[in-house]
């Protein structure tokens, strides 16, 4: 479209090709979407600190022995020092490789009533 746009009006092409002449006008942008991730965190106290410092911080609440906990807990304990969201610390675990894997428990194998087999011992037991 942009190789005849010299020779022929807009309105023109977009007749010819079959498309709204809104769409002639799309720019696509570049980068990510979305705002950029914050780097810094409020206190409770209303002081900002680096997240570095909230990174050091959830190290010491994962070093504890025999401590498997997941970015919802640690959100809990981190809120009583910060102002912060389970999602900024889903991130900042992400980022420093400190989530916990994910448990995928099997099921059992699935019984299908289409193949079920009833087995009658009586006149009348199964209709």
């Amino acid at each position: 479209m942009k190789q005849f746009e010299n020779q022929v009006s807009r309105t023109l092409l977009c007749q010819w090709l079959s498309v709204p002449r809104s769409v002639s006008y799309y720019q696509p942008q570049s980068g990510r979407p979305g705002a950029r991730p914050s780097q810094m965190t409020m206190k409770l106290d209303g002081s900002w600190v680096d997240n570095q410092l909230v990174v050091s911080s959830i190290r010491q609440l994962l070093d504890v022995e025999f401590n498997a906990l997941g970015y919802e807990y640690i959100s809990y304990e981190l809120k009583k020092e910060y102002f912060i969201n389970k999602k900024k610390v889903y991130r900042l675990m992400k980022e420093h490789n400190l989530l916990l894997g994910k448990v995928i428990r099997p099921t059992g194998k699935r019984e299908f009533v289409k193949f079920r087999r009833i087995e009658a011992t009586k006149p009348l037991e199964y209709l």
